[in-house]
């Protein structure tokens, strides 16, 4: 049986497609992968082994403009680049996980009649599987509140799937599932996405210093009328996923505004391809507001404070982060009135919180998916049998 997918440009629509490959894989199938020339999904495809074709695809430009003109004439060459691989590799199915990368890959195997399934992994759905959806055999969804997004005449298409998570990440048994969580240390991981955030770094450097001043633990435990139990300056530790363009400068700025002594509380790193341990050891994660960060962190039920990217697509990450919070499973910062002393506050909050912080683990992990990639292989089947 062969799987030719297509999705990539953020972690966001390349995580699922390796959750698929891995469950297709387990029944011996064969992969092919169709990507963007030079993306980080042809890196991560040739470092896994797979079987990967590039494409000269461009993002869709919103704004009437030359660059327009340009991704029009590169997305029709992937177009029919993707057409020549579906007939060169005769797949028995075609799935999408969203991007720009997808959009020709999918319309050229809808229109050749290859039986296609997309995938979307936001709240609101992106603008290339909206447009798909007209033309494929199936749409799988991570949530029921995208339908209301999709046009009518697509209702009897759409299906609730989860969005798939990596094996290795749904074996993870961090503290709130072992319960190994009695003792007085407190980690806390930080990341921005895959590409980093440059206003998370930004707001991390500010509040390192207050973090890791005694006298200002101090007065702020007094501030918000905290019980005695958790000493924040030797308690809590964090592991900082910096993004790789950031990581130098980050590691700089940190060097010049912490003494050397204070230093060791804090794990700075450019990036990470395996979560697992990082989930595994975090009792609190700071992030944005990805598809992949919201299915990783519920599958391993880890409480949150989401801080979504305010310049996403439709402002997805904020309607991502929404479900979780109407779920008691994490807090809403929004860029626009965050500050240091803001997020501060709401970290030796929670930190000296354990009984809350298990109440939005345990929320979180209710709203987790673990049986998404076994749902979503079940619809590629019946769609082959059909």
């Amino acid at each position: 049986m062969k799987l030719l997918i297509s999705g990539g440009g953020t972690g966001g629509h390349i995580s699922p497609a390796q959750a698929i490959i891995n469950k297709w894989q387990e029944n011996r199938g064969e992969v092919l992968y169709l990507g963007g020339i030079g993306s980080r999904e042809e890196k991560i495809a040739q470092e896994s082994g797979l079987n990967f074709q590039g494409l000269p695809v461009k993002p869709l430009p919103r704004k009437l403009s030359l660059a327009l003109f340009s991704s029009l004439v590169a997305n029709s060459r992937a177009f029919f680049q993707a057409r020549r691989a579906c007939k060169d590799f005769n797949p028995d199915i075609v799935v999408g996980t969203g991007g720009y990368t997808a959009g020709a890959v999918l319309l050229a195997a809808a229109l050749a009649g290859y039986p296609t399934i997309i995938h979307e992994q936001n709240s609101y759905p992106g603008l290339t599987n909206r447009i798909l959806a007209r033309f494929v055999d199936r749409v799988a969804l991570s949530f029921s509140s995208s339908k209301e997004f999709f046009s009518p005449g697509v209702a009897d298409k759409l299906t609730v799937t989860g969005n798939p998570v990596r094996k290795s990440i749904l074996a993870v048994d961090n503290k709130y599932k072992s319960s190994d969580n009695k003792n007085n240390s407190f980690e806390i991981l930080v990341m921005g996405g895959s590409q980093g955030a440059v206003f998370i770094n930004k707001l991390m450097l500010d509040i390192y210093p207050l973090l890791y001043e005694d006298k200002n633990v101090k007065d702020l435990r007094e501030k918000i009328n905290l019980k005695k139990g958790l000493d924040p300056v030797s308690g809590i530790k964090v592991r900082h996923i910096t993004g790789k363009k950031n990581y130098q400068q980050v590691k700089e700025k940190l060097a010049k505004r912490l003494k050397p002594k204070r230093l060791k509380n804090i794990s700075l790193v450019a990036y990470l391809t395996a979560m697992e341990e990082a989930y595994a050891s975090a009792d609190l994660i700071i992030s944005r507001a990805g598809a992949t960060t919201i299915a990783e962190i519920t599958a391993v039920g880890l409480p949150a404070i989401l801080i979504p990217y305010p310049h996403a697509a439709d402002n997805h990450q904020l309607l991502n982060a929404r479900e979780l919070y109407h779920n008691q499973a994490a807090y809403i910062m929004e860029e626009d009135s965050l500050t240091a002393d803001k997020l501060l506050e709401k970290i030796i909050t929670l930190a000296a919180d354990k009984k809350k912080l298990k109440a939005m683990a345990e929320a979180a992990r209710d709203l987790g998916q673990p049986a998404a990639g076994d749902l979503f292989l079940a619809e590629i089947k019946e769609l082959i049998r059909g």
